[in-house]
């Protein structure tokens, strides 16, 4: 029996130590409940993933960091890799987490309630929901894959010239629809996932209420051709109905597939980090699917992840590599790259800081 890690609005927000955890099995909505283990799991993922650095360092100390480490040659521990694949799942309380980051109706129920992960009333999962879900995820089908890139939208990424790097990899995450037409040559031309905030069709696509407003929606995606969609309908109630629509879109075109996301993983891993960096700050998705890729991929290769106003060699850049969007503290991930910084030292995953080579 598969049981899903749900974890509440209440303990995410407290961060209190978790002396019991709510599981919702796979058979309907019956619970029951889990000692220890759990916390048991986080404590040792903090003791041994938790970045190095002290608390209050400043940026300008892992820039400097960063510069010593970025013309090294990076070779991937086998053993730090297995260890960390094997911690985070877990702590996540999965033994194949690949099957849970998404709803499909292998992991999922008619008559179950899904925890909405930020506000919102739990909502009852319907036949014609259930009906629509995929069979299984598409990582079920195989084996790990081999290498995964995981392409941020760092302005970094403007002119690195890391396209070919990039799409050799068996499979590409990207997040938010970032454009790729016209940025091929930096950040290649494949997807097979990428995410999507509903907020980005809104402000683009006027919330998709007229007919040409879904024409331009559809032209938008045949640049994600074949791929999946990841729709995040189960982090707030307000925009669930929107994410649908989204769905009903995504599938009528048959441009690419929706998924959705699972929201006991999404809240598990998202509690982890929360932990590991000590604040009450939500994870971004990007650290989310980074974190659930191992669960997919045997070596795992970051672009576009970069939180500075200029490159390694002084150079100023954009906050976004596709569009004029301006550095703010709402999307400071500062204690998220030093995160992955210390992960790219231990041999656990490869960042790429600025241009590929030739």
């Amino acid at each position: 029996m598969t049981a899903i890690l749900n974890i509440t609005r209440e303990q995410h927000t407290t961060l209190k130590p978790l002396a019991k955890t709510r599981l919702f099995t796979t058979e309907g909505p019956s619970t029951r409940t889990v000692t220890k283990t759990f916390e048991e799991y986080v404590r040792h993922f903090v003791k041994e993933y938790t970045n190095p650095y002290p608390r209050g360092t400043k940026h300008e100390k892992v820039f400097e960091i960063v510069r010593g480490i970025a013309n090294q040659t990076w070779r991937q521990s086998v053993i730090n890799t297995n260890a960390f694949r094997r911690d985070i799942l877990g702590a996540t309380r999965f033994l194949d987490s690949r099957r849970l980051l998404y709803l499909t109706k292998k992991n999922t129920q008619v008559g179950v309630n899904l925890t909405f992960d930020m506000n919102g009333d739990p909502w009852n999962v319907s036949q014609n929901f259930w009906y629509n879900l995929s069979e299984r995820t598409v990582f079920e089908k195989q084996k790990r894959f081999k290498r995964c890139s995981i392409v941020g939208s760092s302005g970094v990424l403007a002119g690195s010239k890391c396209g070919h790097t990039i799409d050799e990899a068996d499979f590409i995450f990207r997040f938010n629809l970032a454009q790729v037409k016209g940025h091929e040559d930096d950040v290649g031309t494949k997807t097979n996932f990428t995410t999507l905030n509903p907020s980005f069709v809104i402000k683009h696509m006027n919330t998709l209420g007229k007919p040409e407003d879904v024409t331009t929606f559809e032209t938008y995606l045949r640049q994600f051709n074949g791929s999946m969609v990841w729709l995040p309908a189960f982090t707030t109630r307000s925009y669930f109905k929107f994410n649908l629509r989204i769905a009903d879109i995504l599938t009528d075109s048959g441009i690419a597939t929706p998924i959705f996301n699972h929201p006991g993983h999404f809240s598990a891993v998202k509690y982890l980090w929360r932990r590991a960096n000590y604040e009450q700050n939500w994870p971004s998705t990007g650290l989310y699917v980074v974190s659930s890729a191992f669960g997919l991929c045997d070596e795992i290769h970051l672009f576009g992840f970069w939180y500075f106003q200029k490159t390694l060699e002084g150079a100023s850049i954009p906050y976004h590599y596709h569009n004029d969007i301006s550095f703010g503290h709402k999307h400071s991930r500062f204690k998220e790259f030093s995160n992955l910084v210390h992960l790219h030292k231990k041999g656990i995953l490869k960042m790429n800081f600025g241009k590929c080579k030739s």
